[in-house]
C-alpha cells in the first residue's frame, strides 16, 4: 500500500504524542521522597523505630461531589500493604532489626503515614554506633 504525505504525517504525530505521554508519565516532579527510618536505642538495649513516608496529595472529593466522604477501605489496605513492604525492605537494607520486629502502631495523617515498632533483638555496641537516636519524641 503506498504511503501518502497525510499518512506519514499522521504516523509522525502519533509517535510524537506517545513520546510526550511517556515523558509526562516518567516526570520526576511527581515523585515522593523516599521513606525515612528514625531509630532510638534505650539504655537497656531496646531498639525502637519509626518509618515515615509522605503521601501523595489527592482530592477527597468523590464523583458524587461529597468532599467529606472517606476513601474506600480498599485504599487504606493498599496503603498499609505498601508501608509494610517498604518497612520490610528498609529493615533488610539497614539490618536494624536482625531478628524481626513487632509493630506498635500505625498513624496516617493528611501528608504523612508512619509505622512504629520495636525490634525483637537487643542492641549491640555496633548498633549504638551505627544507628544514632533520631526520634525526638516517642
Amino acid at each position: 500500500m503506498p504511503t501518502t504525505p497525510f499518512s506519514t504525517a499522521l504516523r509522525l504525530l502519533a509517535v510524537l504524542f506517545l513520546a510526550g505521554l511517556v515523558i509526562a508519565c516518567t516526570s520526576s516532579r511527581n515523585k515522593l521522597p523516599p521513606a525515612e527510618l528514625q531509630t532510638r536505642i534505650t539504655e537497656g538495649g531496646l531498639k525502637l523505630f519509626e518509618l515515615s513516608s509522605p503521601m501523595q496529595a489527592r482530592p477527597m472529593t468523590l464523583p458524587n461531589g461529597n468532599p467529606r466522604q472517606q476513601r474506600p477501605v480498599n485504599d487504606d489496605r493498599k496503603m498499609q500493604k505498601h508501608m509494610q513492604d517498604m518497612l520490610d525492605e528498609v529493615m533488610e537494607q539497614t539490618g536494624y532489626c536482625r531478628s524481626g520486629y513487632v509493630l506498635l502502631g500505625r498513624y496516617a495523617g493528611e501528608t504523612t503515614r508512619r509505622v512504629r515498632g520495636e525490634c525483637r533483638d537487643r542492641a549491640t555496641e555496633e548498633d549504638r554506633q551505627k544507628f544514632p537516636d533520631s526520634i525526638e519524641r516517642w
